[in-house]
């Protein structure tokens, strides 16, 4: 699509409200039309809308924020800008960082969710009169420091307090979220769920109902179902679609918000209506602690030739050890070539990676990460000669595997070790740090360095390049044996050109 049909296109899903949807598709022309401010402009704007709808969507973080004095509150954001000027990978620009606050409140003060909130009773006017005095303020403020972006955000809140009669910790909060989110597209502040939530999936674990899901304009795709989990249990199973949540209407209240009434506290009931390939079935289960399997799938996928084959949906504290363990198993049954699948992987730890690739590699760089702080700066070499350093090796990877994916494929790639095989990947080159708030629960996610493959190749906005570049067809169904003719394995394209790879490589 040329710029103006992009643009066409995202005006209509911003007049219809769906932002979530203008979002994703400004995500993908910013991949291809780098260069064009008009995207960029409309990629911001859509960012804070959906951010903001998001916000007041969660009843969790509208009682955090309720629970929060002022002081804790400024506090709050005294430590995030604090760790914003220690960490992050670039020299913060504060103007654009205070901008963005203003930017959530804008929209904040026009979203339903926010006035029902916290604005019940004001009229259009008030609010109106509130917004221009908001900006009046802001024109006497030049921001260049850290602390003129603290006391812009205290003024502005102090502003509305007094016109409107809003709590100043809700307007510090949206300084809060908007200097994080202005930094890049990774970084971001977790309140004290969310960052419980972030660390439970680095251990491998989160507390809910143990399904992969994708959102929909009407419901909820259930994609996967996570073995041993509530979902499971109550049987629920992959191609069933979520159509209402606790008698609510994914239709009504949109895909993303549906996806995070999912989530919940350990314990707690969640009622579900599946659409069943037509049929209408009711569900109700208990949220639990999960288990999430970095290895979805180990096999051998050709007898005859030996081939085995791995699948990695992320990278966490357990993966190497997981992925080991799916190494042993395959060579007890005859591996002779393996194919690890990295598509749609989102990535994860930088050291899980790390441990994979040296798995396969006797010596040399793995990946090297550079940050402003000279901390973040790392050189990762393999360590020692591996069993598996021998094993012939093709690696599948597309448009979605990111991140820690891309760092195991890069090495793979660079140091010659394996063919990787696919769509080049996403592009997203950087390191993230999970800092803890000393103030309050909470936390705070920061991009602090950027990652470089074995010959120094950024991977930014570039990916991992494949050696044999493959369109995705469609998505593998690992239960349907591959030998039978016109299942969709067969019809995976990546997946068939990394077997044929691999075949060759056993000759």
């Amino acid at each position: 699509m040329i710029v103006a049909d992009i643009i066409k296109a995202g005006q209509k899903l911003e007049n219809n409200g769906r932002w979530g949807e203008a979002l994703t598709l400004y995500e993908r022309a910013h991949k291809k039309h780098e260069q064009s401010s008009e995207i960029q402009k409309r990629l911001v704007n859509a960012k804070t809308h959906y951010d903001v709808i998001r916000r007041y969507s969660d009843s969790r973080f509208i009682q955090s924020v309720r629970q929060t004095s002022m002081r804790t509150a400024e506090n709050i954001y005294s430590e995030v800008l604090l760790k914003i000027d220690s960490y992050f990978v670039a020299q913060p620009e504060w103007v654009r960082l205070a901008r963005q606050g203003l930017s959530n409140l804008d929209v904040a003060l026009q979203t339903p969710t926010f006035r029902e909130a916290y604005l019940q009773g004001q009229s259009d006017a008030e609010v109106n009169y509130a917004f221009q005095r908001m900006h009046q303020i802001a024109k006497q403020f030049r921001v260049g420091s850290r602390r003129n972006t603290f006391d812009f955000g205290v003024a502005v809140a102090n502003g509305l307090a007094n016109d409107l009669g809003i709590a100043q910790q809700v307007v510090l909060f949206e300084f809060i979220n908007g200097a994080t989110t202005a930094l890049d597209p990774y970084s971001s502040y977790l309140t004290g769920d969310q960052y419980a939530d972030v660390m439970s999936q680095i251990d491998g674990n989160f507390v809910g109902l143990g399904v992969e899901i994708k959102p929909k304009k009407q419901t909820l795709e259930i994609v996967s179902v996570i073995p041993n989990g509530p979902a499971e249990y109550s049987g629920l199973k992959q191609g069933d679609f979520v159509i209402e949540i606790d008698n609510q209407s994914v239709e009504i209240i949109g895909g993303e918000s549906a996806a995070d009434m999912l989530k919940g506290t350990e314990g707690s009931l969640v009622s579900l209506k599946i659409n069943r390939n037509g049929s209408t079935i009711n569900f109700a289960m208990t949220r639990r602690r999960v288990d999430i399997p970095s290895v979805q799938e180990s096999k051998i996928i050709d007898k005859k030739n030996g081939i085995g084959y791995i699948k990695l949906v992320n990278f966490q504290k357990s993966t190497a050890t997981a992925f080991e363990a799916a190494l042993w198993k395959l060579h007890r049954l005859g591996m002779q070539s393996l194919i690890v699948d990295v598509r749609e992987n989102p990535g994860g730890l930088l050291t899980a990676s790390v441990d994979v690739a040296d798995l396969f590699v006797s010596r040399g760089v793995l990946v090297s990460t550079k940050g402003r702080n000279p901390r973040e700066d790392f050189v990762h070499q393999a360590r020692t000669e591996g069993t598996w350093t021998n094993l012939p090796l093709t690696v599948l990877i597309d448009r979605d595997s990111a991140s820690a994916s891309e760092i195991f494929a890069g090495a793979i790639r660079d140091l010659n070790r394996g063919t990787i095989v696919g769509e080049t990947s996403y592009g997203k080159g950087s390191v993230q740090g999970i800092f803890p708030l000393n103030v309050a629960r909470g936390g705070i996610r920061l991009t602090t360095a950027k990652f470089y493959s074995p010959i120094g190749t950024a991977i930014s906005d570039r990916g991992v390049q494949p050696d044999v570049l493959v369109q995705k067809l469609l998505k593998p169904d690992l239960n349907a044996p591959l030998e039978k003719e016109g299942n969709q394995m067969i019809q995976d394209s990546i997946l068939k050109t990394g077997l044929m790879v691999a075949i060759k490589k056993n000759q």
